[in-house]
């Protein structure tokens, strides 16, 4: 099953404008072991070049390994197999969202979703943010430096997310990334940083 139920309720919202609610995720089990340990790998959450975004998203996987996501939380040094499995993409009106999930022994703790709407709707990046945001109904914070717009909050059932959205051509893309709540916010601008230059 889908664990961001989130951005799906954002694409409701967006495709639709209705009052959809959003809802959190469970969680999958405990978090490995190297996600609190040593900080991420520069080499990979500051690349030196900027990425040439995709033409079309076409899933989440694509946008990032299962080996990238795990050097950029800081497990790079781990003996841990972090495997990644693309989700069945889901529609939201005229919004398909994909999603690649990431863990270990049957366990996934961590999510990435990817979505490009049209811009014609007036979906800016503001506009998906602002829709993500009042739909999250917990306290958020803008974050700074990711795309056109980003925000950050941490839901009651102990999961975090980030979501940002950027203009690209006539689209709006919106990425959102979800772990466990002892994932240190630097660690999902890290990750959302290499994402949002890809799409």
């Amino acid at each position: 099953m889908q664990r961001i139920i989130t951005i799906l309720s954002v694409a409701c919202l967006v495709a639709t404008v209705a009052g959809c609610s959003a809802t959190g995720r469970s969680a999958d089990g405990p978090t490995p072991t190297w996600v609190a340990g040593a900080p991420a790998s520069t080499s990979v959450a500051t690349p030196k070049s900027k990425e040439t975004p995709v033409a079309k998203i076409t899933g989440a996987c694509p946008l990032l390994s299962a080996s990238e996501l795990k050097s950029l939380l800081g497990g790079g040094t781990s003996s841990t197999r972090l495997t990644e499995a693309e989700a069945k993409p889901e529609t939201g009106g005229v919004t398909r969202v994909y999603t690649c999930k990431y863990g270990s022994g049957g366990k996934y703790p961590f999510e990435l979703s990817a979505m490009g709407d049209s811009d014609s709707g007036g979906y800016t990046p503001a506009y998906v943010i602002g829709a993500i945001t009042k739909g999250s109904k917990v306290t958020t914070h803008e974050v700074s430096g990711l795309g056109d717009a980003a925000v950050f909050y941490t839901l009651p059932d102990g999961n975090s997310i980030l979501a940002a959205s950027k203009k690209f051509g006539h689209e709006t893309r919106t990425v959102v990334f979800s772990a466990p709540k002892v994932v240190p916010q630097k660690n999902f601008e890290d990750v959302l940083n290499l994402v949002v230059q890809r799409i």
